[in-house]
């Protein structure tokens, strides 16, 4: 979900605060701390918002000092995100979000981390390739994996829909279910991290 009316500053006399001139009401009243400011423009730029100061007068408080291109008090175009994974945190859209971009850069970026194992979450521990039986709805993968919960990406080479996802996981397999029965020459790329 993005906020997006009016216009923002940051004000010279205190990097970390944030003025919006202009903002809708029904958004003003969904700003909250732990949401992300980002100027539009300020590419790979994300500031946490650590408090909500005003809502009749919306004004913001950043965790840190702001740090971008866009000049001390003066306004420009803005978005505040807010909507956020549960386990790495990344940003969730919406039907009505305009500009996605930096947000699916910022998403990239931490799914590389965490694959990498650089990002503070689990490294790369197996991955592979796998032929799926022509007319299957289910998958079973076998290895030697961590201790569940763990994270199974897993892409088809098949048009599927949106359904393609693990199921039941254990230390030595886990089972993906498949929205749409495979056709023949199927195969299934799959990571565990």
């Amino acid at each position: 979900m993005q906020l997006r009316s009016g216009m923002a500053k940051v004000l010279g006399s205190n990097h970390r605060r944030i003025v919006i001139s202009g903002m809708d009401p029904a958004e003003a009243a969904q700003m909250a701390s732990a949401q992300a400011f980002h100027f539009v423009g300020d590419t790979g730029l994300f500031f946490t918002i650590a408090s909500v100061i005003s809502v009749s007068t919306p004004e913001v408080e950043l965790v840190s000092d702001y740090n971008g291109a866009v000049a001390f008090d003066n306004f420009a175009s803005y978005l505040i995100w807010g909507g956020f994974t549960p386990n790495f945190g990344l940003m969730e859209f919406a039907p009505n979000d305009v500009d996605i971009r930096d947000g699916m850069t910022r998403n990239f970026r931490i799914i590389d981390a965490e694959m990498t194992g650089g990002g503070g979450g689990g490294a790369l521990t197996a991955s592979g390739t796998i032929s799926v039986t022509a007319a299957a709805v289910s998958k079973t993968i076998t290895g030697t994996f961590p201790t569940p919960p763990y994270v199974a990406l897993v892409t088809p080479n098949w048009l599927t829909g949106y359904s393609v996802r693990p199921g039941s996981k254990s230390t030595t397999q886990f089972i993906v279910d498949l929205s749409v029965p495979a056709p023949a020459s199927a195969e299934l790329d799959w990571a565990v991290v």
